[in-house]
């Protein structure tokens, strides 16, 4: 269910934009596939639905795969790139789990700037929706920390980098906990969603 409600909000922010990416949903098939056929009509979405895996469909020299525990800071988005957004809450057991899939594929890999524009009063983990909004907004035209800002809740954040644009937040001592949190199961952690100038939970997006 988590997949269909990431895979809806993706597809609606893309759909609002004034210039569309396009999406990839790769691993298509097994339990997630039954999960979004359930749902009458999404198999006519303007998604590219794949059943190979993210890393069968690109060439590895254009893909980079987003994870916050890369050391790699995506300063800017690449319209040649295919960029990769892990399906699984990278946290816990699971902790470095996506950072390892770049690896032991030999692909590039890279995390947002979160810690170069805002302070987070929590873990640099986010939803598959809240990472394709920022990017969605900085291909728009938005700068990172606008992109992070407009997008993120405010018990999210602690304040702006710069003391210039001002922005604590209120109720930033309380613990905020997602909304939307990924399990990380077994049966999630071969999910991914992948974009093309953007989008792996098996989800891809492309200018």
């Amino acid at each position: 269910m988590q997949v269909f409600k990431s895979t809806i909000e993706c597809y609606g922010l893309n759909r609002r934009m004034d210039n569309p990416m396009q999406l990839y949903f790769c691993s298509y098939e097994g339990k997630t596939k039954e999960i979004m056929t359930k749902h009458n009509g999404s198999e006519s979405w303007d998604i590219n639905y794949l059943e190979n895996s993210f890393d069968k469909e690109f060439q590895k020299e254009e893909i980079v795969y987003l994870t916050s525990d890369s050391l790699n800071v995506l300063e800017s988005i690449d319209e040649n790139k295919v960029y990769i957004i892990g399906g699984l809450v990278d946290h816990n057991s699971c902790k470095g789990a996506s950072l390892k899939v770049a690896n032991d594929l030999g692909i590039a890999h890279a995390r947002l700037p979160i810690d170069e524009n805002i302070n987070m009063q929590t873990r640099k983990i986010l939803t598959i929706n809240h990472v394709f909004e920022i990017i969605s907004k900085v291909v728009s035209g938005m700068s990172w920390k606008e992109a992070l800002i407009s997008t993120l809740p405010k018990r999210k954040m602690f304040s702006a980098i710069d003391e210039g644009d001002l922005l604590e937040y209120e109720n930033c001592s309380q613990e905020y906990k997602p909304k939307e949190e990924i399990e990380c199961s077994e049966a999630e952690k071969n999910e991914n969603v992948s974009v093309k100038n953007v989008i792996e939970q098996n989800v891809s997006v492309e200018n």
